[in-house]
């Protein structure tokens, strides 16, 4: 749509054509990079045929650029008003075209303005500016204006606001006096300095800050005969100004003369229900062009304003490259036969490849019969015989229902349309063929085809494919998961320890020590680590650093997307194995701590015997392969559930016991391969484990 604007309807369904004999080339075993070539090189033979077709065209002639737009209008809902419109685009383009560069065409110069009420009939090209905005009646101010000074500014006439909230308590009347003179001798210092460089229009940008006028204001402009529009768009200033040929003023320090601009007149018209405000006449008016749209509701309304923008693009693209090419399907089938000779002098699987091209071109004029209720097979038939004659521009005649010539029809197109169609849907399947596949989340436990082999494979892979600092994604809800998981784990095993101890000789047997681990381990999978680890497997599984391409912009947007797409219970998927794996660990771990504790330091419960930082931290790496060794597989089966997403489609697994029937039946025949990925996530879990209760 940038590229041409108009044509986006014959790209998608282009696109879709060469995906369809793509996925035939597929399987019969033809490499990708081999089809992504040989299209490349059928789309850069293709815009030469198109080219060889074209007709040369001069801006002058201005009947053949309304037959163009009068095309693009055709296939529209206003259709019926294509005689009034396709003029309207010409001249409204070429009103806008810069001698200087006769070759670009900026379409912000010409800015549209919807108005609801009469019919499309009544749309109009104004040689100025509309404002969708009636002028301000307050204190009876003037709403026509001629000789117009015009001012545009940016700032307030209104008085000044603290930098910060906050309120101020008058409780004595004379200083409230004092304050609401001092207010009107502001106000009224600003309108003498407007004033006294004849400005008669002012043109207010909306504020945010606070009001851009007041009433008080509004009354002393009307007393000095000062017409205001006030609420004027940011974005519109740029325009406006390039419009008037003036200068937008920031600050009334910077009020002057040299910077109004200046029209025969401003007047306020009333148009239906409603009033618009129109500039006319202006005074070395800049390159711009404004189109007033009016229809009979808002749906007609908008389906005009999208037609003349694509009659506009049609016309730049004129503009740009000035060149016609018949339309009906004409281009497409040409395109085809010609292919489908030149794939004929090619060598092996390129020349299969550049007919499978041309087949897909076919997809255009079959689509137009279709669409038209006409027999599409015979249609296109007869349009290959036609154009195996010789008749290059034959195409598809939709109100006669037969092949004619279509550029005496008077259906024509930019050449730019037509290429930029054929080159971008190329462009489009070339990229889906590059991707060799979707590497998923927490990569080796997702990694079911057996991708990685191991976890520095695994590293290794990521950081030359993505970049290092893919390494790191899901940081945030990661370290903020661990932080919150250690306090709960720390103070939740204290606490049932405590009461899991004798009351009378105050030792912890390993019976207690399981259950307190077992405790602590639930208590942290449910309140923290499940959503928590949702919301990281979720960023870990998009491949690149590209947040514009990702469907999860950070931890906050994840956690926000899948509450609105699953609901809150989303963010606890995968609860199941997360508690099994959660509490199994912690159980193991802290009672294979204290083991290591008795049997290689002889240090036992309650023996008030402090042990070294180095002797602690033997007893806790030894420790922490206790835990992942028995947790790896739930670990998995956790991953898969939370990785997948519930907004659309039917989910692979349905839940902890389906997940590990599922991955069990695909890992048949793969044991070393699924051994390989749980044995590589238990060795990760285990360096993090050993290090944090070594430290503990």
């Amino acid at each position: 749509d940038s590229a041409a604007g108009d044509g986006t309807t014959t790209v998608v369904v282009i696109a879709g054509a060469l995906l369809k004999q793509c996925l035939t080339l597929l399987s019969n075993g033809i490499h990708p990079t081999v089809i992504s070539d040989s299209l490349h090189k059928a789309s850069i033979k293709a815009v030469d045929v198109l080219t060889a077709m074209a007709v040369p065209l001069e801006l002058s002639d201005r009947e053949s650029l309304i037959k163009s737009a009068s095309t693009s209008l055709n296939s529209k809902v206003v259709s019926q008003y294509s005689t009034l419109l396709a003029p309207l685009a010409v001249d409204s383009v070429l009103s806008v075209v810069d001698p200087a560069k006769p070759d670009m065409v900026d379409l912000r110069d010409i800015k549209i303005v919807k108005k609801l009420g009469g019919t499309v009939d009544d749309t109009q090209l104004v040689k100025g500016l509309v404002f969708d905005k009636k002028a301000s009646h307050a204190a009876g101010g003037p709403t026509r204006m001629e000789n117009a000074k015009i001012a545009v500014i940016q700032f307030q006439i209104s008085p000044p606001k603290t930098d910060i909230e906050q309120s101020i308590v008058v409780s004595d009347y004379t200083q409230m006096d004092r304050i609401l003179k001092e207010e009107r001798n502001y106000i009224l210092g600003m309108i003498k300095k407007i004033k006294a460089t004849g400005c008669n229009v002012l043109l207010i940008q909306k504020s945010i800050l606070r009001d851009a006028v007041t009433d008080l204001s509004l009354h002393y402009l009307a007393k000095a005969k000062i017409m205001v529009v006030k609420d004027v768009e940011r974005e519109d200033i740029e325009f406006i100004t390039k419009t008037l040929n003036c200068l937008p003023i920031a600050n009334i320090e910077h009020f002057r003369v040299e910077k109004l601009g200046h029209a025969d007149l401003v007047e306020e018209v009333s148009l239906g229900d409603g009033k618009i405000v129109k500039v006319t006449g202006i005074k070395d008016m800049g390159r711009t062009t404004t189109v007033l749209v009016r229809g009979s509701n808002q749906l007609v309304l908008d389906e005009a304003e999208r037609s003349l923008h694509d009659a506009l693009c049609v016309v730049r693209c004129l503009v740009s490259k000035r060149f016609l090419i018949a339309g009906g399907g004409a281009p497409e089938i040409e395109l085809s036969r010609q292919l489908g000779a030149w794939s004929k002098v090619l060598h092996g699987m390129e020349g299969y490849c550049v007919r499978s091209f041309a087949e897909a071109l076919e997809v255009v004029p079959y689509t137009l019969a279709e669409n038209a209720g006409l027999n599409p097979i015979a249609i296109v038939t007869e349009l290959r015989n036609r154009h195996a004659q010789g008749e290059i521009n034959a195409g598809i005649n939709v109100r006669k229902g037969q092949i004619t010539n279509i550029l005496e029809e008077n259906v024509v197109q930019p050449l730019l349309v037509s290429t930029s169609a054929i080159t971008l849907a190329t462009e489009c399947v070339r990229m889906i063929l590059k991707i060799d596949d979707i590497v998923n989340v927490s990569r080796l436990q997702l990694d079911a085809k057996g991708n990685y082999k191991g976890i520095i494979h695994c590293g290794a892979t990521v950081s030359r494919t993505e970049g290092v600092r893919a390494l790191w994604k899901g940081m945030t809800p990661f370290a903020t998961h661990l932080t919150f998981k250690y306090a709960l784990r720390m103070g939740s095993n204290a606490v049932l320890q405590s009461s899991f101890k004798d009351s009378t000789t105050g030792s912890l047997s390993n019976q207690g020590r399981v259950l307190a681990g077992l405790g602590a381990g639930v208590r942290e999978a449910l309140l923290i680590v499940t959503p928590f680890e949702v919301v990281k497997i979720r960023l870990q599984q998009q491949k690149g650093l590209s947040p514009e391409l990702f469907k999860y912009k950070g931890p906050i947007h994840s956690a926000r997307t899948i509450i609105h797409e699953e609901g809150s219970f989303g963010l606890w998927a995968g609860a199941a194995p997360t508690v099994m794996r959660n509490g199994t660990n912690q159980a193991a771990m802290f009672t294979a701590k204290n083991a290591f504790d008795v049997i290689l330091w002889k240090k036992h419960e309650g023996d008030q015997k402090v042990l070294q930082p180095w002797p602690s931290m033997i007893s806790g790496f030894l420790a922490g392969t206790a835990g992942p060794l028995c947790t790896g597989p739930f670990d998995v089966f956790k991953t898969r559930l939370m990785a997948q997403s519930r907004d659309g489609g039917e989910l692979k697994y349905k839940g902890m016991i389906h997940a590990i029937q599922t991955i069990y039946a695909e890992a048949r025949g793969r044991t070393s391969s699924f051994v390989e990925r749980i044995t590589a996530s238990t060795h990760a879990d285990t360096a993090r484990s050993s290090h944090n209760v070594g430290c503990c």
